[in-house]
């Protein structure tokens, strides 16, 4: 059965099957049912409206999938859903059914986007990543120094050369190269001793990174192990640049992806894209399982 079927035949079922709730005919079995739920029971006068119990009893008895039923039935609790005192038996209109519903099956949607097994150590999802990230931000500078001898920055910055010549930068990865707003290429160090490595990264969340990430990184550590310096850079600095930063940490810093990204927050505002952060769940999956 799919999502939007069965919220819609939940939705019908529970209303037709709640529809006349006589308080007085309430039996011992459901009190200690309210009870095992955790609802406080006081006098409070229940009309021809579903109650939590209700709500409860029907969806333990619902045939769906395991994950959507975990998704209903733990994303807070019911009675927190229906009632925001908490503290007294809950009841609920059809309309607040269905808001209810709907609000179910867009955060069931959302968690598809990744589903945090168990089994699988560590993990984050998207949003809870993003709430870490905060609201996007145009960094303070051009650019900051993360590490010691790693520096992430922007377009403006990387042309340069005279600061870079200051900084003693040795290595240069350009992570939007061909961007039509950014020019630096590997002509733009022609003459110098910095090392240049350029990559074709479209900023949209379709945009498969995951083949790059490892090159990117290894290029970092080489100009590192060297006692140089690495500046990392795109157009502005916070999504394709960063994305590259938190791999190399990952990689070579054995710093899982939430430490990774703390890291660099520290020092810089950054926002990678949403399709930027799973691909690098993924990475912190296949690296610290």
């Amino acid at each position: 059965m799919s999502t939007s079927s069965f919220l819609s035949s939940f939705s019908r079922r529970l209303f037709r099957s709640t529809e006349k709730i006589d308080p007085n005919e309430r039996t011992s079995k459901s009190t200690h049912e309210d009870n095992e739920c955790g609802i406080k029971d006081e006098q409070t006068s229940l009309t021809q409206r579903p109650s939590v119990v209700n709500l409860q009893r029907l969806l333990a008895q619902t045939q769906t999938s395991g994950n959507l039923r975990k998704q209903i039935w733990c994303n807070g609790s019911l009675e927190h859903n229906f009632d925001s005192t908490a503290n007294r038996r809950s009841v609920c209109s059809r309309e607040e059914i269905d808001i209810y519903l709907r609000t179910c099956k867009s955060k069931y949607q959302e968690k598809e986007l990744y589903i945090k097994d168990e089994h699988c150590g560590p993990q984050y999802s998207v949003i809870k990543l993003q709430k870490l990230l905060g609201q996007p931000q145009i960094p303070k500078n051009h650019m900051d120094q993360i590490l010691s001898n790693v520096f992430l920055g922007d377009k403006t910055v990387a042309g340069n050369l005279k600061l870079l010549n200051n900084l003693h930068i040795s290595h240069v990865l350009n992570a939007a190269e061909g961007d039509e707003q950014n020019h630096v290429t590997s002509k733009t160090y022609s003459g110098t001793d910095i090392k240049y490595l350029g990559f074709k990264v479209l900023d949209d969340p379709s945009f498969n990174i995951t083949p790059l990430l490892q090159p990117g990184a290894m290029f970092i550590e080489q100009g590192v192990s060297f006692s140089g310096k690495v500046l990392v850079f795109c157009t502005k600095g916070v999504s394709r640049a960063a994305a590259f930063v938190i791999a190399y940490l990952m990689f070579y810093q054995n710093l899982q992806l939430e430490d990774a990204i703390q890291c660099i927050i520290k020092q810089r505002s950054i926002y990678p894209n949403s399709g930027f952060l799973s691909q690098l769940q993924d990475l912190d999956k296949k690296l610290f399982l």
